[in-house]
């Protein structure tokens, strides 16, 4: 066992779809689903079983002497250094064992610390990699998570966040009464946790989860018929109707609708099953749910994600005249990029302090900003009184990207790479009133507006070639002022994997 440095990417997939034996036998057992979905994904993408208990006390046991006098050390600040000590060491680790057990320790050490933001992203990696059950780790988070006595606007609004993403992990999963509980337990603290919107979405989730749960309640009897007569056609309709109908998931309801061919979704069922098995087309199955959603009276989204799932699919096995038709069908379906905005939400967002002429730029935590909810404003301050700061949003805008808000008190915006000494990127000014912002990037190409006018960027920095830092959108606060943000919507363009064979030699033997 050692402990050295690798790169470890945190990449989370949901290829929906049921593996129907799977349902079956826990239907025989007690008729509690667990996350299907993610059994499927785990075979398909490579995900392992975790290691074994033993093996996970040694790897801990090992881990704890190693950073002995961090674990010793009391208080939340401590807690949250010991987890962001784990979670480096954990991104250098060459054995798996070692680097399982450093990322859960990292998540009793985040959770500890009231940071639920890295122990839910630590969760997501976990999940990425091993069979480990989403749901059972964020319930286990919350478990032993310790909030601030007097815990500020940013904790509350974080705390929130993540109890609704539980709540939506455990529909995700098919465990209905287990979103019913999450709910209502959230609802309870509620008041504590402020905000009527987060009530008001509590309140829907719970709703849906309610409905979901009876409904599935009644499928006992289908899915009995089905542990007979995998085929029945009756009990296939039923169950498949219930994902597609009540759930919108298509790539769950598919392996049952396939075998119900008396149903309007029935072709594109079995084209999903055929790719889904690769005896058939990504492409073809792409085409199905596409055609769905396209003449469909009333557009469902789900028919739409389903296709853009196997047209990406298509693109990473697809070269020459198939690859361009997948293209245009991604451009064609998708429609106006702005249709798919989300807003981002607090835990997104951190920034650059300047600290001095050695340190330079050194990123810190949003919670460094003092962060206050006013109205609908997020109301941040720049601390230094001797250089502006930056307030960055943390995705990675390195591709097409569509992001508009409204800013006050911002002397500039744009995007920038590096987080240390070295600041690169494009920005433009601006004047610090109000003014509504609009940052896209377009076909590699990027443009910025601000109210109603297009603007030219300037460079910030030196050039970033070959700089493989994350790119990422600021917002440029002056020394000793505040700034409000507000009506964050964003959207990021899925990258179209590149043509198999793209970096091999051709057959004249050029590159």
């Amino acid at each position: 066992m050692h402990l050295s440095l690798s790169s470890d990417s945190a990449c989370r997939s949901r290829e929906s779809g049921v593996f129907f034996a799977f349902v079956l036998s826990l239907v025989v057992t007690a008729f509690l689903p667990l996350p299907v979905p993610g059994v499927q994904d785990g075979r398909a993408s490579g995900r392992v079983q975790p290691p074994l208990p033993l093996e996970q006390e040694k790897a801990r046991t090992l881990i704890k002497d190693i950073y002995a006098s961090d674990y010793a050390a009391e208080g939340a600040e401590k807690r949250r250094a010991l987890a962001s000590k784990l979670l480096v060491q954990a991104g250098k680790e060459q054995d798996k064992v070692t680097q399982f057990v450093l990322l859960n320790e990292a998540v009793t050490a985040s959770s500890e610390g009231g940071d639920l933001a890295t122990a839910f992203s630590t969760i997501d990696r976990i999940c990425s990699s091993w069979l480990a059950n989403n749901f059972d780790l964020k319930s286990s988070a919350l478990e032993v998570f310790v909030p601030s006595k007097k815990p500020g606007f940013l904790e509350k609004e974080i705390t929130a966040r993540a109890y609704l993403e539980l709540v939506d992990t455990a529909i995700a999963e098919d465990r209905y009464k287990a979103a019913v509980t999450v709910s209502d337990g959230a609802l309870k603290i509620a008041d504590k946790l402020g905000g009527r919107m987060f009530k008001a979405e509590l309140k829907d989730k719970r709703a849906l989860a309610r409905m979901l749960a009876e409904a599935f309640d009644g499928l006992r009897s289908q899915y009995l018929l089905l542990l007979d007569n995998p085929d029945d056609e009756a009990a296939n309709l039923a169950v498949g109707n219930f994902y597609a109908e009540k759930k919108r998931d298509p790539g769950a309801a598919a392996p049952f609708l396939a075998k119900a061919p008396l149903n309007s979704l029935s072709e594109a069922s079995r084209a999903d099953v055929a790719a889904s098995s690769g005896r058939g087309s990504a492409f073809e199955a792409g085409e199905e749910w596409a055609d769905l959603y396209l003449d469909g009276k009333k557009k469902r989204p789900e028919f739409r994600d389903r296709a853009l799932y196997w047209y990406q699919e298509a693109l990473a096995k697809s070269t020459g005249l198939e690859r361009t038709r997948a293209l245009q069908r991604v451009r064609e379906i998708r429609g106006d990029i702005r249709e798919l905005l989300r807003p981002l939400e607090v835990s997104e967002f951190s920034a650059l302090i300047w600290k001095d002429g050695d340190t330079r730029w050194s990123p810190v935590r949003l919670s460094a900003l003092n962060p206050v909810r006013k109205g609908s404003n997020l109301v941040v301050g720049n601390p230094s009184d001797r250089m502006f700061g930056y307030l960055l949003c943390d995705v990675d805008v390195d591709g097409d990207f569509y992001a508009r808000f409204t800013v006050k008190g911002s002397s500039a915006v744009g995007v920038l790479r590096g987080s240390g000494r070295s600041i690169r990127g494009k920005e433009v000014p601006l004047k610090g009133g109000t003014s509504t912002v609009v940052i896209e990037r377009s076909k590699g190409e990027l443009s910025f507006q601000v109210g109603t006018k297009k603007m030219a960027a300037r460079r910030l920095g030196y050039s970033w070639n070959d700089d493989r830092s994350p790119e990422r959108i600021f917002i440029r606060i002056p020394r000793r002022k505040i700034c409000y943000l507000s009506s964050v919507q964003f959207y990021q363009e899925p990258k179209a994997p590149a043509p198999p064979n793209s970096n091999s030699r051709d057959r004249t033997g050029s590159k």
